[in-house]
């Protein structure tokens, strides 16, 4: 019997190694927004709030209106006229904090933009201030009441007080368009629906109407300003 010797009899093929792939490093995380601008975002989600408290407050109508009905207005309830315009201070200060949330928000799609809109209602918010001195005032001349007080209300309303402080606040209806403007640019970093509601929440709570829809014109306003809150926290 012959045997006969195979070259590679029992030998077991080498299985194929694929090469070891590195894994993929793992995307760093978001840094958290700094405190500062956390406090800014709250400021400016703080402002419709202050504002509609204002209206509740006091529905004495607008330092523009006719002067003897307006400070009889005033005179019915003079802390709650005080009270009003304390929080009326504070919303015009939030008011400069949401006008800097709305450029940060609104700063990657539309910088210029926004930049100019934040200036004016910066500006516009400055302006509030002012007629919230003049209402402090005209609370005092609502105490004396009388023809002459009357008089003098009606003689600052023609008087510079008037003629500087009201551009300021027009600059803020300007603000107010070219920031929606702004935000529709910026749709896709806030959402669709901020802009309109904004600008709808601004017109509703412009004074000129009765106190249950200027306090949903705040409504508004903040619902719109949550989204860009959000953005500018991102951002």
């Amino acid at each position: 019997m012959s045997s006969t010797t195979h070259l590679g009899t029992g030998l077991v093929a080498p299985q194929a190694t694929a090469p070891e792939v590195p894994a993929a490093p793992a995307a760093p995380a978001a840094p958290a927004p700094h405190p500062r601008r956390r406090l800014l975002v709250g400021a400016a989600l703080a402002g419709p709030v202050a504002l509609a408290a204002q209206y509740l407050l006091s529905s004495a109508g607008l330092p523009r209106d006719d002067a003897g009905p307006w400070l009889a207005g005033l005179a019915e309830d003079p802390t709650a006229q005080t009270l009003s315009v304390v929080v009326y201070l504070v919303a015009m200060v939030a008011g400069i904090a949401a006008a800097a949330t709305v450029a940060l928000a609104c700063g990657r799609r539309a910088p210029w933009l926004s930049g100019i809109a934040a200036a004016l209602l910066a500006a516009g918010s400055v302006g509030g201030g002012g007629f919230a001195g003049m209402r402090l005032i005209a609370g005092v001349l609502a105490g004396e009441g009388g023809p002459a007080a009357a008089e003098t209300w009606a003689a600052v309303q023609q008087g510079p007080p008037f003629l500087v402080l009201g551009p300021l606040v027009l600059m803020a209806v300007v603000g107010t368009v070219l920031a929606a403007v702004a935000l529709v640019r910026a749709r896709a970093d806030v959402t669709v629906w901020a802009a309109p509601a904004y600008l709808a929440g601004f017109v509703l709570a412009s004074g000129e109407f009765p106190t249950a829809v200027s306090v949903l014109g705040e409504a508004l306003v903040l619902a719109a300003l949550v989204p860009v809150a959000r953005a500018a926290l991102r951002g």
